[in-house]
């Protein structure tokens, strides 16, 4: 077959050649091809046609995949458009609404924050991930800045009130010789009210007339303003109005102290304005109290354990030469369980929460005595006018009091200390500083409220899913916390042996020096029953008779009864009993009340016809 194959492409043929290629054709004829390559099934066969049809599958169904993918992902792109929209202009339309004049420094740095946050949701992105976060910092920072202007403004409010508390049992006695005048009782009144400005315009008044009263009159109002002044300079102790009451500030700091915490850390704990610089100060120093109280027990178990050593070998010293020295305690004390930590952090959130308490009461009597220390003195100062006028005007006639100083001492005295009348601030000027510090507070509130108003809106900008996601995160941290005891352990952190009366039952400790809730149960019944039966209702003071059914006719009473009823109302203002704020509600509805008197009641038409 290879000489057929050969002689095959040969040009030259002849009869031999001939003849060896019909030999060869009949030769390939014969041979059958099966026996030289059999072709049967292997084990590879099976897994080559699995792949082969994976394969074709695939290349099959890939472009309605790919379609598929087209149009989900403008759809996703619009919802995250959106949402970014929605964050922007949320965060836009709150810091345009604050008083950004008003704020602080701290407030400052996170309106900052709001404008860097702004300017990088301003640009476009798709990514999913990155916009929660931003809208999550957003927010965030948002109710971070409401907590603290909240917290401000109801500072600033108690500081007021507690000034203007002073003036609630401020009595003008019967003058000797005449009568105060109408502006220093409308003086008082309008303090007492909480209207400030009103006020400062009455004591302006007030000073305007001095040199049309007679010189018994200029005298009495100077000694009603340096009593008025005396008081204001007095310290407020727990009962009076606009007093402070320290000892839950000494249980606070007893407690601290038992922790481990020094007197300084506490002092600047409590004096330190930003709560979450007084927080991280709180935490690190509980952390040094706790670390320094264990490695004191730490050495006094070593000492116990050498001493121990030492004991045995100086009485036993044949049979106890090799003893090792102690490498460690010997209990496990010293190591807090699951239940002792989460103890642990349960008195440390207690007591973060009484010392931010205890500060913002601090800092409020702080600034209510700077307030009523520079009223005191101004005070003070307007009397020594008064009476300047006076002696000018009369000066053989004035005589010093024995417990006041002759005028020209008190004059060198100030011309000593380098006063001058225009260094004080006069009582107006003070009242209208007070009432500044009372709008801006309520503007500080009105801020908060739209803060947190746009927090929550931007909560509400999230997806189905992300909602979703939070749900179930929310859940998880739930369940978790259903594993913790309801009732922390009787000891803390290890700390002492469980009997020892010393370092024992901290948590207990703790319990009965932190100030207990100022709450008490009270039933309705009884209360409504004690008012009916001490005081009367308002249709009683109109009527004279019990009220009982239908209401009585108006004005059965007289001016006499409503009279009675507007001071008893003045009272409970006076005495702290209703807050001074609503002072001003009282007064317009007596006035409503009394001009009802003078207006004859109209006929009512009765259902059958006639009238009544």
């Amino acid at each position: 077959m290879g000489t057929g194959v050969a002689i095959r492409h040969d040009r030259t043929r002849g009869e031999l050649t001939e003849l060896a290629r019909l030999d060869a054709q009949r030769v390939a004829q014969t041979v059958d091809v099966r026996r030289a390559t059999p072709i049967r099934l292997t084990p590879i066969w099976p897994v080559a046609l699995v792949m082969g049809g994976g394969l074709a599958a695939g290349i099959a169904f890939l472009p309605a995949l790919d379609a598929a993918g087209a149009q989900e992902h403008p759809a996703t792109r619009a919802a995250l458009e959106q949402q970014r929209t929605e964050i922007v202009e949320t965060i836009d339309e709150t810091m345009d609404a604050l008083d950004q004049e008003s704020l602080d420094t701290i407030s400052q740095q996170d309106l900052d924050t709001l404008e860097r946050l702004a300017r990088q949701l301003g640009e476009p992105t798709s990514d999913e991930i990155e916009l929660a976060r931003l809208r999550d910092e957003s927010a965030a920072t948002m109710q971070e800045m409401a907590d603290r202007l909240a917290r401000d403004a109801q500072r600033n409010l108690e500081v007021v009130d507690e000034v203007t508390r002073r003036f609630a049992s401020a009595e003008l006695p019967d003058a000797p010789s005449h009568e105060p005048p109408a502006e220093l009782r409308e003086f008082l009144d309008a303090v007492r009210r909480g209207e400030l400005d009103d006020a400062a315009e009455r004591f302006d008044e007030l000073l305007q007339r001095a040199d049309e009263l007679p010189a018994p009159s200029r005298e009495d109002i100077a000694r009603e303003l340096r009593e008025l002044s005396e008081r204001l300079d007095t310290q407020p102790g727990p009962d009076d109005p606009g007093g402070t009451d320290e000892t839950e500030v000494e249980r606070l700091r007893e407690a601290l102290d038992d922790l481990g915490v020094d007197e300084q850390t506490i002092d600047e704990i409590l004096d330190e304005p930003d709560p979450a610089r007084a927080d991280r100060a709180l935490e690190e120093a509980l952390d040094e109290a706790a670390h320094d109280q264990t490695r004191d027990q730490t050495d006094d178990q070593t000492d116990d354990q050498t001493g121990d050593q030492i004991s045995d070998q100086t009485t036993d010293q044949t049979t106890d030469q090799t003893r090792e020295p102690p490498t460690g305690p010997r209990d496990e004390s010293t190591q807090q369980t699951p239940d002792e930590s989460r103890a642990d952090e349960e008195i440390r959130r207690r007591i973060a929460e009484d010392v931010a308490t205890a500060r913002e009461k601090q800092q409020v009597g702080e600034q209510a005595d700077e307030q009523r220390q520079r009223l005191s003195k101004a005070l003070e100062q307007a009397a020594d006018e008064l009476q300047s006028q006076q002696q000018q005007q009369q000066p053989t006639e004035r005589v010093p009091r024995p417990d006041q100083p002759d005028p020209s001492g008190a004059e060198q005295d100030a011309g000593q200390e380098g006063e001058t009348p225009g260094t004080q601030p006069t009582v107006s000027e003070l009242l209208r500083q007070m009432q500044q510090m009372q709008q801006e507070a309520q503007g500080k509130q009105a801020d908060s409220e739209r803060l947190r108003e746009a927090a929550r809106k931007l909560a509400d900008t999230m997806t189905d899913q992300q909602k979703q996601q939070l749900l179930e995160q929310w859940m998880r941290m739930q369940g978790t916390d259903q594993d913790k005891p309801d009732t922390p352990p009787e000891r803390l952190g290890g700390r002492g042996d469980p009997g020892s009366e010393k370092d024992g039952d901290l948590l207990e400790q703790q319990r009965t020096r932190l100030p207990p809730p100022a709450f008490e149960d009270v039933d309705l019944r009884d209360l409504d029953e004690q008012i009916r039966q001490n005081q009367q209702v308002i249709a009683e003071w109109l009527s004279g008779e019990p009220f009982e059914g239908a209401p009585a006719p108006a004005g059965a009473g007289g001016r006499a009864a409503v009279r009675r009823a507007r001071n008893a109302a003045e009272q409970a203002v006076e005495k702290s009993i209703v807050p001074s704020r609503y002072h001003e509600f009282i007064r317009r509805y007596f006035d409503r009340l009394e001009k009802s008197l003078d207006t004859p009641p109209t006929a009512m038409p009765d259902t059958d016809g006639g009238t009544q």
